[in-house]
């Protein structure tokens, strides 16, 4: 069935319901890190050199749950590589500021409220807002991708690649060959996988799946139950 998964489209994004205010449920965030023999944190923001990004992964118990089920359904000698989980703020500040700082240099002529727009297109802002946190500041956001046998699986774009290229359904068109079908078949396996758990997708990056969340709310129609999450215990992360 894992493979037969690679014969089904990934189906166009539901349209964006209102903004949806979080109603906290309380569940912690736990250190996934560990949790299971097929999930292997990168940690790729402290590899890049952010100093702040999180050493563990951490996660809401019951994303972490799901995504353990997704571990479960892979094959011998495939992993799930999560690039990151729950971002501290520090993170966000840092990565919202790079990219920006990255269009400004490509554009010299936008103006302050265009360059923020597009900057936000594929980094939330990293204003902490409690009645509209961004993704990955509530714990219910994970990056990740498909490695088999020590090597990721080519998705025709790198993590973090804001290109339009990284779209989801950018390879869902006929007439494909060669390592298009190949990208677009891995993209395929690795949506339905994660859907099949209850996850949503953000539709202009294929790494990043919702659940719980805001955005994941808006997408699905259910309530959202996680708000903004700060790293349980900041000494583990030494």
């Amino acid at each position: 069935m894992l493979y037969d998964w690679m014969d089904r489209p990934i189906p166009p994004a539901p349209p964006e319901g209102p903004k949806v205010i979080p109603q906290e449920c309380g569940e912690p965030a736990v250190d996934a890190t560990h949790l299971h023999p097929r999930i292997h944190f990168l940690a790729s923001y402290r590899a890049q050199g952010i100093a702040v990004a999180p050493r563990r992964l951490w996660l809401r118990r019951s994303v972490a749950q799901r995504l353990c089920r997704v571990a479960e359904e892979l094959d011998s000698g495939m992993i799930l590589a999560v690039f990151d989980g729950l971002r501290p703020q520090g993170v966000q500040q840092a990565l919202f500021d790079g990219y920006r700082s990255r269009l400004a240099g490509l554009h010299p002529d936008w103006p302050p409220e265009r360059l923020w727009e597009e900057t936000c297109r594929f980094v939330a802002s990293p204003l902490v807002d409690p009645l509209y946190p961004s993704s990955h500041l509530t714990g219910g956001a994970v990056d990740l991708t498909l490695y088999q046998d020590g090597r990721p699986l080519p998705m025709g774009t790198d993590f973090d690649d804001f290109r339009p290229h990284a779209a989801t359904r950018y390879y869902e068109r006929p007439g494909l060959s060669g390592e298009s079908l190949t990208w677009r078949n891995h993209r395929r396996l690795l949506y339905h996988l994660m859907a099949a758990q209850g996850f949503t997708n953000y539709e202009e990056e294929w790494w990043h799946f919702d659940y719980g969340n805001p955005s994941w709310a808006r997408l699905t129609g259910c309530p959202a139950c996680y708000g903004y999450c700060p790293i349980p215990d900041a000494g583990q992360e030494s």
